[in-house]
Parts: structure tokens; sequence; C-alpha cells
């Protein structure tokens, strides 16, 4: 079972950081926002700081 799906079977709501989301998907965090500004990966903002929903980053990998 991989991280998301973990915390999805737990029931919790996840936020992820750039940072976080690209090691949790093995990729730079230029990627992250080349996909950001692409419309491909959705994003939020808290106290002004970008973060990913797990449930977005579900549906990015989805698509992907």
């Amino acid at each position: 079972m991989n991280p998301i799906e973990q915390t999805q079977a737990e029931g919790s709501i996840q936020l992820y950081s750039r940072a976080q989301l690209a090691e949790l998907l093995s990729v730079s965090e230029s990627t992250i926002r080349r996909e950001e500004r692409a419309g491909l990966l959705r994003t939020v903002r808290v106290r002004g700081k970008v973060r990913y929903r797990e449930s977005d980053v579900r549906e990015y990998l989805k698509a992907a």
C-alpha cells in the first residue's frame, strides 16, 4: 500500500507541501510546479503557502 492509500485508509485528510509531494512521488519540485502550471495538479493555499490535497493527488495519479 502506498503512503497515499494508507492515509486514505486511516480516514484523515492530508495536505502535502511541494517538497513532501515531490519526495512522495520521487520527482523534483520543478516537476510538481510544472504539473501545477499546466493545470494537471490542483493546489490550495494555507496561510499563503501552497499545499496539495491528498484527494487531488490521487486524481492526478489516476489521470496520469
